[in-house]
């Protein structure tokens, strides 16, 4: 089953800060890794202008 991500802007935007020198020093093909291990799709609600991530289950990590 999926599980939407919700995350206040507030949140987002301190998550984004401390991930951005770790973003920064991964080559592309590990960013891309990583999303795709994370992220199920992205949906848009073209008449809210809303977008909403929905994440794998357990984050698209296996749990050991």
């Amino acid at each position: 089953a999926d599980e939407a991500c919700h995350v206040d802007e507030d949140e987002s935007a301190g998550a984004v800060e401390s991930f951005d020198s770790l973003w920064a020093a991964m080559l592309p093909g590990e960013r891309e890794q990583l999303m795709k291990a994370m992220v199920e799709r992205v949906e848009y609600d073209a008449a809210t202008e809303a977008v909403t991530g929905v994440c794998r289950a357990g984050g698209g990590f296996a749990k050991e």
